[in-house]
């Protein structure tokens, strides 16, 4: 008898300790899909409150589109009360702001809204990112007059860089002639020749002023204040994020002067330490200023870059150039939070347009007649040939 207790006591114990593991697993994979459902939720709202967000963005661009074409309820908006929750639904349908409540997106079962929609008009700066070889015009509108542009370009992730220390092409002995695009991309490569760290060096920056008003024909003229000018800034390598001079001068046009040279531009070689760029210009430009434009051009390699304005030491602001918009959506009761930068161009400030843009040979025909009957439009003579075959 004492047997058979013995046995029965087992059997019972294994079927508890059995019922237990089971009870634990089953508990475990209910908590593991339940943490699972929740995230998803938690995901899905996150994008659906983002989403939320960039719409009270893209209606924060109409709004500047209608401030900047004069309607009267987006200049009193914006010029007003920008620092409101309001301020984008005043522009765009002239409503009371203390009777603003948030604005629904999609449809009412979404339960999405973007709640707050505030813009910033001016700015300390303007940032861009331009590729490679491709022209990029910045209009320069100051809060204040301005006599000096910075421009600070090449981050890390333009260069594509796994090493905070940068890479540079040696021009050795001085700028007489310009490399290859392949012998300027693989400067300074790993000892091991098979990787770069410190990525692709930064480009040559081709940078041009452009004074706003006044005859096209005054931008090729000899005039110092009337006429365009161009800078070609070679960048070196030296450790600090200064030029040399301390303060360029686009009276100093390679174009202009039959000695000009690529200006040598120092550059930073720590990419953590100048998260605006390791490359720095402080270029003077002809008098004072209120408005005009910049024309970057990076040469062998593509580049973000930053430009401030500024009056003898003081810095000056972009005025409506380049806004920040800061919008809040809500799906359900979380909220996402986003800041963008827009750009409202050829309104209030309107961009130079070219006719013809090209990155090979250009030929062009010129003739003399005595009557408007003897040109012949019908018969081209031109064949273009490149510059090393001249």
């Amino acid at each position: 008898m004492s047997k058979f207790t013995t046995k029965g006591g087992a059997s019972l114990f294994v079927v508890i300790f059995t019922t237990l593991v089971l009870t634990i697993i089953s508990v475990g994979f209910t908590q593991l899909m339940l943490r699972n459902q929740d995230e998803t939720q938690v995901s899905d709202l996150s994008q659906r409150a983002y989403n939320s967000a960039l719409a009270g963005v893209e209606d924060a661009k109409r709004a500047l589109v209608a401030y900047a074409k004069g309607d009267p309820k987006a200049a009193s908006a914006i010029d007003n009360h920008s620092q409101e929750c309001s301020s984008v639904s005043q522009a765009l349908t002239g409503d009371d702001p203390s009777a603003y409540k948030e604005t629904q997106v999609g449809n009412s079962d979404d339960n999405q809204a973007y709640t707050c929609v505030k813009i910033t008009m001016q700015t300390d700066d303007y940032e861009g990112s331009v590729a490679s070889d491709t022209p990029n015009v910045v209009p320069l509108e100051g809060t204040d007059k301005f006599n000096t542009i910075t421009v600070s370009w090449f981050t890390a992730s333009d260069a594509g860089a796994t090493s905070d220390t940068a890479n540079f092409y040696d021009p050795g002995a001085g700028l007489t002639t310009l490399p290859t695009v392949s012998e300027w991309q693989n400067a300074n490569p790993a000892e091991d020749g098979d990787t770069n760290p410190g990525g692709t060096p930064p480009p040559i920056l081709r940078v041009q002023y452009i004074p706003y008003g006044g005859d096209a024909e005054d931008l090729d003229s000899s005039s110092i204040t009337k006429s365009a000018h161009t800078l070609f800034l070679y960048p070196y390598d030296t450790g600090t994020p200064t030029v040399t001079p301390s303060t360029l001068s686009f009276a100093l046009d390679v174009r202009k002067n039959k000695d000009g040279k690529p200006m040598p531009t120092n550059c930073a070689n720590s990419y953590s330490a100048n998260l605006d760029g390791i490359c720095e210009a402080k270029i003077a430009i002809p008098g004072d200023k209120a408005k005009g434009y910049l024309q970057i051009t990076p040469l062998y390699n593509s580049t973000s870059f930053t430009v401030t304005l500024s009056k003898g030491a003081n810095p000056v602001q972009f005025n409506g150039v380049e806004p920040i918009v800061d919008s809040t959506g809500r799906a359900a009761d979380l909220f996402r939070r986003v800041s963008a930068r827009v750009r409202v161009g050829g309104v209030s400030l309107p961009y130079p347009q070219a006719s013809l843009n090209t990155s090979g040979n250009l030929c062009k025909n010129f003739s003399l007649k005595s009557a408007t009957n003897e040109f012949d439009a019908g018969n081209p003579v031109c064949s273009p040939v490149s510059s090393d075959d001249d």
